[in-house]
């Protein structure tokens, strides 16, 4: 019988204005094992990435977002109180979003 997995010890940053999604988005991470910490504020968001003594191991953030976009934020936080994810040589980070372009 094969063990279970060992619940996540990471914490996710979870970023979006809309809030249905962030608070579907921290559930269903929290369930999962993960500590969240979540704003629908993305200049809260640097705030809190900021001010934590813990370290926040992903980022998961709205494209779009007022006062800042979220591959804004992600440039304002990549190295900083954030943990490296390192990306595969060649390939970009994924944006996932619910916007599409019209047919």
């Amino acid at each position: 019988m094969a063990t279970p997995a060992a619940a996540p010890r990471e914490t996710i940053l979870v970023v979006d204005d809309d809030p249905e999604v962030l608070a579907l988005a921290a559930d269903l991470l929290g369930v999962a094992g993960y500590t969240v910490v979540s704003t629908g504020d993305p200049c809260e968001a640097l705030r809190l990435a900021r001010t934590r003594s813990e370290p926040i191991h992903l980022l998961l953030t709205d494209v779009l977002m007022p006062f800042m976009s979220g591959s804004k934020l992600a440039e304002r936080r990549s190295g900083r109180h954030l943990s490296t994810v390192r990306q595969p040589r060649g390939q970009r980070p994924r944006c996932p979003t619910g916007f599409t372009r019209p047919p």
